[in-house]
């Protein structure tokens, strides 16, 4: 839809200003033709609130995360049974995690937690604490858990 539609094309369920655009439109083409104010008092908001905003941000992220590993079998790696939660992350069991990175650009890390929760959280991920995941990516294997078999 365009963003300089008439009321008549323009959302017509929702509330509308003066000039016949639905309250979105209004402020979208608002930005548009203010891009400099809007710039100059978004960088003004996220200076005084940098201290807040971070705060929210490790609060929201650490909630994600714990919500995802529990998703997957809980806070504890599948491998050598790590449970501190700062440790731990996400397997794609199938060794296929660049090709999945690429595919959807999302990365890595609170972009894929919050990619999995709104996917319903995908079949194909395991949780394992990064020891467990880098030896699994370099070695195809955990040494660790060859250890635990070999009684070492």
């Amino acid at each position: 839809m365009p963003r300089t539609a008439s009321r008549a094309t323009c959302h017509p369920d929702r509330k509308h200003h003066a000039k016949g655009l639905c309250e979105s439109c209004y402020d979208i083409a608002y930005a548009e033709s203010h891009r400099e104010e809007c710039r100059a008092k978004s960088r003004a908001y996220y200076a005084a609130h940098r201290e807040a905003r971070n705060a929210y941000e490790v609060v929201f992220h650490a909630a994600l995360k714990l919500e995802v590993l529990n998703a997957y079998g809980g806070a504890r790696c599948v491998c050598c049974g790590e449970t501190l939660i700062t440790c731990l992350s996400l397997d794609h069991i199938n060794g296929d995690g660049a090709k999945h990175r690429k595919e959807t650009s999302h990365g890595g890390g609170g972009a894929l937690y919050g990619w999995l929760k709104g996917n319903n959280y995908p079949p194909g991920y395991q949780v394992l604490c990064f020891n467990c995941n880098w030896a699994k990516g370099t070695n195809d294997h955990c040494p660790y858990r060859d250890a635990l078999y070999q009684g070492g």
